[in-house]
């Protein structure tokens, strides 16, 4: 049986219950609100698996548009194999194979992000924005409602996000951008509520900072869009993402793609089961690393290093990380503009356009 929208109907999860307990009919559901399938998730304890459908991957793009397919490097339920840094390789040496139709797919994905209508054919940016906005942002600032928050807080906020997607801020700076803004007088326990809030509706991630052999990893942690298309729909800004287009363009800009690269990684890392993502803030003795993948109990740091070139000081971060057995990290990764494969013996580079063809 197949509901589509089932948060729709009142009190579907207890009628759900009913079917599941007294049937032998396996039953799917979807919705579009992720607050309200939550909410009615207790009344099926035990007897519901969530599943989170992200953005479009590059071999999803690839079918929309009507390009040669590119098939997944792995699958989702697969992940026990990233411990093996010759996965790691393999994958660098799959998307140099099939780097011309990455670059076509990643063209696509820089431009429109990976939500399916923004890649129907005759439809434009401009008029997808408003349409992105109406559908995605205000379904889930407007609709559903954040309680003991203004509305114009949240959404203002939704915004200040938007502009900082991977960066870290911490919630004073927030509240004092956003009473600049407003007149208001937001204090940081309404801007932690509205925080809470927005990442429940899945329209924004945050990596914290990871918990380690008991130590309390304090900092603030990575604002990870759920699409990078969002970030343009609601500031009107378009950083493109493509390396050869970055070239001729000012420092300034391939930074902020750079933001958004670690934004977009950071999200897709955190859509698998069975792994945690989260990030590493270091300390007077540590460097900081942008992302820790936790599989079981091994560690393995990400670095996102969006150029053209990196020196070895620029990764620095991985290393002092891998150097210490007690993190159980054997190797790490940097995530590239264009550079892939082994860069020393203990980390490997994947260009970002690659990463999004790993399943």
């Amino acid at each position: 049986m197949l509901f589509d929208e089932v948060q729709n109907l009142p009190q579907w999860s207890e009628q759900l219950k009913v079917i599941v307990d007294n049937s032998s009919a396996k039953v799917f559901v979807t919705g579009s609100s992720t607050l309200r399938i939550q909410r009615g998730k207790d009344s099926l304890a035990g007897r519901l698996t969530l599943v989170e459908l992200g953005p479009l991957r590059l071999s999803e793009i690839t079918k929309l548009r009507s390009l040669k397919f590119i098939k997944p490097f792995s699958e989702p339920s697969k992940t026990n194999e990233w411990t093996d840094n010759s996965f790691w390789a393999d994958l660098a040496a799959y998307g140099k194979k099939h780097v011309k139709l990455i670059n076509e797919a990643f063209r696509y994905f820089s431009l429109y992000g990976g939500y399916p209508i923004c890649h129907k054919r005759n439809i434009t940016i401009d008029m997808l924005a408003p349409q992105i906005v109406r559908d995605v942002v205000d379904r889930s600032i407007v609709h559903e409602r954040a309680k003991g928050v203004a509305e114009e807080v949240v959404r203002a906020l939704f915004e200040l996000l938007c502009k900082h997607t991977g960066d870290k801020v911490s919630p004073e700076y927030l509240s004092k951008q956003i009473n600049a803004r407003l007149g208001s007088s937001i204090g940081n326990k309404e801007i932690r509520s509205a925080l809470d809030y927005l990442e429940k509706t899945l329209l924004v991630r945050f990596l914290r900072p990871i918990q380690i052999l008991r130590k309390n990893n304090k900092g603030h942690p990575t604002i990870c869009l759920c699409d990078h298309f969002i970030r343009y729909a609601v500031t009107g800004e378009s950083i493109p993402l493509v390396p050869r287009e970055l070239r001729v363009r000012d420092q300034a800009i391939a930074t902020q793609a750079g933001h958004i690269i670690e934004s977009v990684c950071g999200n897709f890392f955190s859509e698998f089961s069975g792994i945690s993502a989260a990030t590493f803030p270091g300390n007077n003795k540590e460097k900081e690393v942008d992302i820790v993948l936790s599989i079981g109990c091994q560690k393995i740091p990400i670095e996102i290093k969006y150029r053209n070139s990196f020196s070895k000081d620029d990764l620095e971060g991985l290393q002092s990380f891998c150097d210490k057995p007690q993190y159980e990290a054997p190797f790490g990764i940097v995530i590239t503009q264009e550079k892939a494969g082994i860069v020393s013996d203990r980390i490997i580079a994947v260009p970002a356009k690659t990463m999004l063809t790993l399943v």
